[in-house]
């Protein structure tokens, strides 16, 4: 009942086109890819990398904030910091949707090396962390926030491919209670288009 009120706080940021070197961490799961984190990501959380299956069109990213106790070092003070999360049984998933992972705004290896993504979010991953951490909420406190996108270049498709994303993001796990726009008008109204048939709140 409750992902219109959430999505109000998880408008999308964007760190810009910081080209960062990564590697990719293979996961237990086949097809899953794990993302690491750098010295420019505050996120605690990890993105993970789902490769298509089956009649899916688009690979998918997640994200999650960790769950029970966390240990980090403070980038100002480089001492180690210990923060704990909220271990929850329930997750609620937004599907954030924009343009900005084209080729016509960073370099096209910046998309396929899997970064654009997760650097992009980072804003937005960070304040579902606290969320994550201080749920002011009572109807959310046994319910995280997770977050997931759509991997695929927007400026190298037709502007109705987001219409196609959405739909298909919607037949992917986890299920999505609610989807983010930071996108120009004409994108959004497609985006909101395809939510409304999906019955998915925007």
């Amino acid at each position: 009942p409750c992902p219109r009120f959430v999505a109000f706080f998880l408008r999308s940021g964007a760190m810009g086109p910081r080209v960062l070197g990564l590697g990719l961490l293979a996961s237990a799961v086949v097809g899953q890819l794990e993302i690491p984190k750098t010295s420019a990501h505050m996120s605690h959380g990890t993105w993970t990398f789902n490769e298509v299956s089956g009649t899916e069109q688009f690979p998918q990213y997640v994200y999650k904030s960790p769950q029970g106790s966390h240990t980090y070092t403070d980038p100002m003070t480089q001492s180690e910091v210990t923060v704990d999360y909220r271990t929850c049984s329930r997750f609620l998933t937004v599907h954030l949707v924009n343009t900005l992972c084209g080729s016509a705004q960073v370099p096209v290896e910046y998309i396929e090396d899997k970064r654009c993504i997760p650097d992009s979010h980072e804003p937005t991953a960070f304040m579902v962390d606290i969320l994550n951490r201080e749920m002011p909420f009572p109807f959310l406190a046994d319910t995280c926030i997770q977050l997931s996108a759509s991997h695929y270049d927007v400026d190298a498709v037709a502007e109705q491919q987001i219409t196609v994303a959405v739909m298909d993001a919607s037949r992917k796990e986890p299920i999505k209670q609610g989807i983010v726009t930071a996108l120009k008008w004409t994108t959004t109204v497609l985006a909101a288009r395809a939510a409304g048939l999906l019955g998915v709140p925007m």
